[in-house]
């Protein structure tokens, strides 16, 4: 299953995973979709401009291709990394003049590189930003082993889980004078609440009166 994005901005259409979901079957897929990627500095006047990309989150690695089901562009070795290796709106990558990507940024530092991602969403970016902590949430405890870990059988959809209000809580308190600046704040808890409530009646067997 693949993670839709909530975003009105246009960006490759989305597909049921392919070729490359046959390519990391054994690793267990955590959440797919598509991020904007900032791209490498290669060269004094090189430009380092942001990308759509099709990036595939398992609970070893972050891979990404050209396009879903196209060629494997890189990928990001997660289990070294730990939840402080995982930062959200990081101060050394601000949105700056008219790049595609938006203001909704995650860092991810690993011994070997820095990548920067970019959601459609505040929303969305929260949800890869939990599933991340996850999968190094787990290494730090198994001490940067998988082999023993209990995997999911299906790819994580894009709803929200009720953990995701300590996400929020989260994003307030790792950069809390950003996150006191950025819009919709509000209107996302109330929508998370939202969300929750009708999910515990949809749990519980009733329906929802209109």
């Amino acid at each position: 299953m693949t993670t839709l994005s909530s975003s009105n901005q246009a960006t490759p259409p989305l597909s049921t995973c392919s070729s490359s979901e046959s390519t990391t079957a054994e690793d267990n897929l955590v959440r797919t979709g598509i991020l904007y990627k900032k791209g490498r500095k290669t060269g004094f006047f090189s430009r380092q401009n942001w990308k759509p990309r099709f990036f595939m989150l398992t609970w070893e690695k972050l891979s990404y291709y050209e396009f879903e089901g196209g060629e494997l562009k890189g990928e990001v070795d997660l289990r070294s990394c730990t939840n402080k290796d995982i930062q959200v709106m990081p101060d050394d990558c601000k949105k700056t003049g008219q790049s595609a990507s938006s203001i909704w940024r995650i860092a991810i530092s690993t011994p070997a590189r820095r990548l920067f991602i970019a959601a459609t969403s505040e929303f969305e970016m929260i949800e890869w930003l939990e599933d991340l902590r996850d999968v190094t949430s787990r290494h730090e405890r198994m001490g940067g082993g998988a082999s023993d870990m209990v995997r999911p059988s299906v790819v994580r959809p894009s709803v929200v889980r009720p953990s995701l209000m300590d996400s929020v809580d989260l994003l307030a308190l790792s950069n809390p004078r950003r996150f006191a600046a950025m819009p919709g704040k509000v209107h996302l808890r109330r929508k998370v609440l939202a969300h929750q409530h009708n999910e515990r009646f949809s749990h519980d067997g009733f329906g929802v009166v209109a």
